[in-house]
């Protein structure tokens, strides 16, 4: 985005009180603009030659005039009607907080409010102390939904200390029933909670288990886990599904019958046996088979024979198993022949 472009986005409406049809074909320009940016961005993430970090690096230095004016769209209360061209400058924001993230190398790569303090950075004290407040509260209360979604991603890259209210947690799954498009999205924002550990993720598990938005929570993490990723994703979905079931109370389930049995069936033709090998990942994996057998009675004979045979197999055949591999089939076995309630990682 040259200056050029960046003076056009500053510019407001000439009246704000009225949206003249000279005003809004003045913010679908904006908008235009913003998308081409967008999609420039992507595109240089995507393909990630030398060329392309170094063009990403140039468009988020600090104090970047892409950045500024961007937020000071945000800020401005002459494009609030404006819902597209918002969503966009959101997105925007957004990715190039990403971006920025990836440049950093040093110890404060493992701040988890490295996202604040790098907008901070970026957009300059002053501006970002008004930006926030407006950010978080078109998050938490506005009535467009697909503006509050993308204003919510961008509160999950700034870190810990933005997403750490209840009220996001809480916000974050309605917005997972009403923007079914961007459950994974969402639940990205969910794994980034759980992942923060302590209050956080406790307040996550409970939320999630009594607010109707969780059933959709689950179908997004059983989605991850059935891809054929083998990432760190797949690992923190398997590790909220394990802390979701050995949290429920009562008769309120996590799982719907049917995922739970599309898990089992994953769990023992993929990520078990691709997982042998790894003893700290199969035994995330294990985990959650000995929560859902724990607290599913209804799983008891699904894939019953298959499953034994698998770890039977890795427990007492395999020389080259590890022991700890061979420690957690012993213990899922146990729960399967009758062991007790498994009370799991959260």
């Amino acid at each position: 985005m040259n200056s050029s472009f960046s003076s056009f986005l500053a510019a407001g409406p000439d009246k704000a009180s009225i949206v003249s049809q000279e005003q809004k074909a003045k913010a679908d320009e904006k908008e235009s603009i913003v998308r081409e940016n967008i999609q420039n961005i992507e595109h240089a993430m995507q393909r990630n030659q030398r060329e392309d970090r170094e063009w990403l690096q140039q468009l988020i230095v600090q104090r970047s005039e892409c950045f500024i004016t961007l937020v000071k769209i945000v800020i401005s209360s002459k494009w609030e009607v404006f819902v597209r061209l918002r969503c966009m400058v959101l997105r925007a924001l957004q990715l190039m907080m990403r971006v920025a993230r990836t440049f950093v190398t040093d110890d404060h790569a493992q701040n988890p409010n490295l996202g604040m303090l790098l907008f901070r950075e970026m957009a300059g004290e002053e501006l970002a102390d008004q930006a926030y407040p407006i950010i978080a509260k078109t998050a938490l209360e506005h009535e467009e939904s697909v503006l509050s979604c993308d204003a919510l991603l961008v509160l999950s890259e700034m870190g810990a200390e933005a997403l750490e209210p209840k009220t996001v947690t809480e916000r974050m799954l309605e917005l997972m029933a009403e923007c079914h498009d961007r459950l994974h999205e969402l639940a990205e924002v969910a794994m980034k909670i759980h992942r923060y550990g302590g209050r956080m993720r406790q307040t996550l598990l409970e939320v999630s288990l009594t607010h109707p938005g969780g059933r959709h929570l689950s179908e997004a993490l059983v989605q991850v886990c059935n891809r054929e990723k083998r990432g760190e994703e797949t690992l923190r979905a398997a590790k909220m599904i394990t802390g979701c079931i050995s949290a429920e109370t009562g008769t309120r389930r996590f799982l719907f019958t049917n995922d739970a049995r599309v898990l089992v069936e994953v769990l023992f033709q993929r990520h078990l046996p691709n997982a042998a090998q790894d003893p700290e990942r199969f035994g995330v994996f294990a985990a959650m088979l000995k929560a859902m057998y724990s607290n599913y009675s209804d799983l008891q004979s699904h894939h019953r024979d298959q499953i034994c045979q698998v770890l039977s197999d890795l427990r007492d055949h395999d020389e080259q198993t590890h022991p700890l591999v061979r420690s957690s089939c012993a213990e899922v076995l146990g729960v399967m022949n009758g062991g007790g309630l498994y009370s799991g990682i959260r």
